[in-house]
């Protein structure tokens, strides 16, 4: 279990992150992008296009991990000797 003053960092740090979003979403609102898609100058795109790509790796991590996991008895030795 963490002490209270741990707990307290880590509530600050989410705190000034979230603050630090919710100003790069406002500004956004004053500063046009110059971007050669159409798409890339919707309102908010940056933030919804890395939570999706942030998804799908997570979601090609776990999948991979399923290909790519062995039997837990892979390493042992066999009884061949």
């Amino acid at each position: 279990m963490q002490d209270n003053n741990t707990q307290r960092i880590i509530h600050r740090a989410w705190f000034i992150f979230a603050v630090i979003l919710i100003a790069t979403l406002v500004v956004e609102w004053f500063v046009p992008g110059k971007t050669p898609f159409e798409s890339s100058q919707w309102w908010s795109f940056g933030a919804v296009f890395g939570f999706f790509s942030c998804f799908a790796m997570v979601v090609f991590a776990k999948l991979l991990g399923f290909v790519l996991k062995r039997s837990e008895d892979y390493y042992q030795e066999t009884q061949d000797d």
